[in-house]
């Protein structure tokens, strides 16, 4: 007997669904920026060395700073590897708690969906991390995932890593896929929207471009490893990849916004939606057109260098 103190089962399986597609669209378009502070370290000591010193002094640094390097480099990967490791334990728990409340009917499949997401996540850390202690071990320098980047005593970690990426992100097209279908269940149920099912449709597409990215990439080290490609050229041509990619994402996501605004729109003229939510929606297209403008700036350079 359902109290009218008790949440609707139907509602509560949506109000879940909307809070996990929310959190997963988060900061899409974030790039990490490196850190160089290291580097200007090493490089300030190095200057001062030779002044003081000469090359023998600079040498004799640059050799004891190299190995501490690799002492550090060999310890953070190591228990950074600990660390993925752990989670991938508890990961593997959960979803198998997960699964066993889904058979009773406690848990929904979305919860099921994300469980699996994350085990997936964590998998695929823990097979780099292994594969960057393998280079570390085998170079003594910090693991480089660029594509020019030379062959470590015959062997090729960077494709290594690519195949890694590739495997991980057919992963997330998969689940994608999933999500999609169980989103298109809960619309022919009546609580989600056609625009949230166009979210749903727009993750897969992301999905699907971020593959067919990982594709490319993999084509473009196997030209610089014949020879057919230069360092620099590879070095713009990735460059050239990235930017393609961001702009086909970011299209995709201004595809969807602007249909999610128009949805708005219509329900505020309705009286059914404040206008500050609609402001917010607005916003966020603008933010999204002047992505697109400053990476297409972008790619026009890139382009230039290449002589396209």
């Amino acid at each position: 007997m359902q109290h009218d103190h008790e949440p609707d089962p139907t509602f509560v399986e949506h109000l879940e669904w909307q809070i996990r597609s929310a959190l997963r669209r988060r900061g899409r378009f974030a790039r990490p920026v490196p850190g160089t502070a290291a580097r200007a370290v090493r490089t300030a000591l190095i200057v001062l060395l030779s002044l003081l010193g000469g090359a023998g002094a600079v040498v004799a640094a640059e050799r004891i700073q190299d190995a501490r390097e690799k002492v550090v480099v060999l310890r953070r990967t190591q228990l950074e590897l600990e660390m993925a490791t752990t989670r991938l334990d508890f990961a593997r728990r959960e979803l198998l708690q997960v699964r066993a409340l889904a058979e009773r009917g406690v848990a929904t499949e979305d919860t099921v969906l994300s469980s699996e997401a994350e085990l997936a996540a964590v998998e695929r850390e823990v097979r780099t991390l292994r594969l960057v202690l393998e280079e570390v071990e085998l170079s003594g320098q910090p693991a480089r995932r660029d594509l020019s980047a030379p062959l470590v005593l015959g062997r090729d970690f960077v494709s290594e890593h690519l195949q890694i990426e590739l495997q991980g992100m057919q992963r997330g097209v998969d689940l994608a896929r999933v999500r999609l279908d169980y989103a298109q269940k809960l619309a022919d149920q009546g609580v989600v929207s056609s625009t949230e099912l166009r979210g749903e449709r727009a993750d897969l597409a992301r999905a699907e471009a971020q593959v067919d990215g990982v594709l490319r990439r993999t084509d473009l080290r196997g030209a610089f490893l014949r020879g057919e490609r230069s360092a620099e050229q590879v070095a713009l041509l990735e460059h050239q990849m990235a930017l393609e990619l961001d702009r086909r994402m970011a299209r995709t996501e201004l595809e969807r916004v602007a249909e999610s605004l128009d949805q708005a729109r219509k329900l505020q003229e309705r009286g059914m939606l404040a206008g500050g939510e609609v402001a917010r929606m607005e916003l966020e297209l603008r933010m999204i057109e002047g992505q697109i403008e400053l990476i297409e700036l972008e790619l026009a350079l890139v382009l230039e260098k290449l002589g396209r």
